[in-house]
């Protein structure tokens, strides 16, 4: 499934916990039913763009070079290839 579609994918132990301590201790209050919104003012919903930027900053300041894929994206394919363990990634700041 290309493009725009929503697609499942497995979630493991460790991320539901995290995505559950995350609405219990970390995301603001707010009426937005996504999952992640700013921390700061204005409290509205984290976009694609917004996350865009931060992963890739972030790649870029750990030397994952991921080309093609840039990204959110990119952390699925770099996972994969094993260039760069996603724990690395976490402690970067995305954890």
């Amino acid at each position: 499934h290309k493009g725009r579609q929503s697609q499942p994918y497995p979630l493991v132990v460790e991320a539901g916990k995290a995505i559950v301590r995350y609405l219990k201790e970390v995301r603001p209050e707010c009426s937005y039913r996504e999952l992640f919104i700013n921390i700061l003012a204005p409290r509205r919903p984290v976009t694609r763009k917004n996350l865009y930027r931060l992963v890739a900053d972030r790649m870029k300041r750990l030397g994952i070079k991921s080309s093609p894929h840039q990204g959110p994206h990119a952390l699925r394919h770099c996972r994969f290839r094993k260039s760069r363990p996603i724990e690395t990634v976490a402690l970067a700041g995305f954890g």
